[in-house]
């Protein structure tokens, strides 16, 4: 059996590194990869990494990068991100011509960890990991080699640090999350991994309440920086992007997404809670290590939908959720089986379908594209309906993961509560 799940593996990291190979063998393969969103204007490779970079050598000479327009990036523009990476990046005396290394460096970390990760065990598994990894989305993080696959190698640790169960291991894991907060703000969503199997309720409570603070204090620190950056915060448009309410734009009802966000919202909130509440409704308990990481995964994708208009690459998170849901299909549970495929199923109709529309029209040695707007709207709603249900879905998984960490919560509340009232009484 080892020999044969090793077969699999093999063969996953092989194809994968071989696609990778032959996509950077040549800048035109891109377009093929990620269509349009490949721009040789913002700088091949690793766009994303030079221009942070870029701002960071600016800020090493004198430049007021939120104020003053920068000579050190292709574009000149002022910048439009939290300058917590890129003030790290300068203290370290980083420059653009260290994009290369940096972009290879990350990229690596990035794939091993993915290949740590994603074990198949038969040729489905290792069909749908193919699938999932080698995506337009998951590749174009590599591309872009941005703040998003900095956090991704630094806090796919957060989960083996908390399933030691030691307090240092804890310890550890929340000061990861707090360092990788200011990057980008959304790794703060990863703190609902404390909400796993907490040895107690007073425990919780201490994450919990330190994180709070830390969120707050945070802000009030770049209060100043958010207010700058906020009207240069690229929206993604309704491709390549996921969110909210990009499903209800493609109806051309703008003014009223925000009703539709909420009846969606509602109905996954009621779901939700159906599945906490109902006895029948539950699984086995898998290794926490398995849903720790589903935990993250879903966590992080969750608030970045909820936040809507995130670029694709953000989908990348979608990997750490695989490895539980692998064990859900291959389980004899009915439920956790029938959710798990919903899962797969969505998660592959919100990551290819966009990129198959544009891998039709693409005229790369010109660099041109003809859009057909009409065609294109039915791949929009069928991608955006299927991020609603690939994060209504996961959401219903992770209430089932915690169904009985949180149950254990009330129950140790309760039995606080109860022991104050005692004390109260006799003091009386």
């Amino acid at each position: 059996m080892k020999h044969t799940v090793s077969i699999f593996r093999l063969v996953f990291i092989t194809t994968t590194l071989a696609v990778l190979a032959l996509i950077y063998s040549s800048h035109e393969h891109w377009y093929y990869v990620i269509g349009p969103l490949h721009n040789m204007d913002l700088g091949y490779p690793f766009a994303d990494m030079q221009a942070r970079l870029g701002i960071a050598e600016a800020i090493n000479h004198g430049i007021d990068v939120n104020h003053e327009h920068n000579p050190f990036t292709p574009s000149g523009a002022l910048n439009n991100k939290p300058l917590y990476t890129v003030t790290i990046m300068a203290l370290l005396s980083l420059k653009t011509s260290d994009s290369l290394i940096l972009g290879i460096l990350f990229g690596t970390i990035y794939c091993l960890w993915a290949f740590w990760l994603l074990r198949p065990t038969n040729w489905i598994e290792t069909l749908i990991s193919l699938a999932i990894f080698l995506s337009p989305p998951s590749l174009l993080l590599i591309e872009r080699s941005n703040d998003d696959i900095i956090i991704f190698a630094f806090i796919m640790a957060v989960p083996l640090l908390l399933e030691t169960g030691r307090l240092r291991g804890r310890v550890l894991g929340w000061i990861v999350i707090s360092l990788l907060t200011p990057m980008k703000y959304y790794p703060a969503a990863a703190y609902a991994l404390f909400l796993h199997r907490p040895k107690s309720l007073k425990e919780l409570l201490g994450y919990t309440g330190a994180s709070i603070a830390f969120v707050l204090g945070m802000l009030w620190l770049i209060r100043d920086e958010l207010t700058t950056l906020t009207d240069r915060i690229p929206s993604p448009s309704i491709n390549y992007s996921f969110g909210k309410t990009l499903l209800f734009e493609c109806f051309n009802s703008l003014e009223s997404t925000n009703i539709f966000f909420l009846v969606g919202a509602l109905i996954i909130v009621l779901l939700g809670y159906l599945f906490l509440i109902h006895p029948k409704l539950q699984v086995k308990e898998a290794q926490p290590r398995e849903e720790l990481y589903f935990l993250l995964g879903s966590a992080l994708l969750s608030f970045c939908f909820l936040l809507s208009g995130n670029w694709d690459y953000r989908l990348a998170f979608v990997i750490p959720t695989l490895p539980l849901t692998f064990l859900f299909l291959n389980g004899g549970e009915r439920l956790p089986k029938m959710l798990a495929l919903t899962y797969i199923v969505s998660l592959l109709l919100t990551l290819w379908p966009e990129y198959i529309y544009f891998f039709n029209i693409i005229e790369p040695k010109e660099d041109t594209w003809i859009l057909n707007y009409d065609h294109y709207y039915i791949v929009a709603v069928l991608k955006h309906s299927a991020s609603w249900i690939m994060i209504g879905s996961n959401i219903l998984i992770a209430c089932l993961i915690l169904k009985s960490s949180l149950f254990k919560l009330m129950h140790d509340g309760l039995l606080i509560f109860k022991r104050d009232q005692e004390t109260h009484a006799k003091t009386l």
